[in-house]
């Protein structure tokens, strides 16, 4: 992955990051709100995935339901957040739209993203 600062101003900073092929999106986020000092922020993409893993939550068992879509997705959207836990440990939470050659999409909470 490689990040660029690409705006800043009082205070306020907005960054674009590229993912390299073979890289897994959801543990490079937390990589870059470390490396960077980032714990608060809002988050947005698009693009191209080898594969991707969204879970639905099951709001009973208080758990995500991983569906692993193993094949080329168009990432239609990404929406989220980056935040910092008192303990200091970066969190994020992100839902996604995918897409399959054809147009069937997918959507749910981006547990895996390559």
């Amino acid at each position: 992955m490689q990040y660029r600062k690409i705006f800043s101003n009082a205070g306020l900073s907005t960054y674009a990051l590229i993912f390299d092929e073979g890289d897994e999106a959801v543990a490079e986020l937390s990589r870059f709100a470390g490396e960077t000092g980032v714990n608060g922020a809002s988050l947005s993409g698009v693009g191209a995935a080898s594969s991707a893993t969204l879970g639905w939550f099951d709001f009973a068992a208080k758990s995500y339901e991983p569906n692993r879509i193993g094949e080329q997705v168009e990432v239609v959207s990404i929406l989220g957040d980056i935040a910092t836990t008192e303990g200091r440990q970066t969190a994020s939470s992100r839902h996604a739209v995918v897409a399959k050659r054809g147009g069937s999409a997918f959507g749910g909470h981006l547990l895996e993203c390559t």
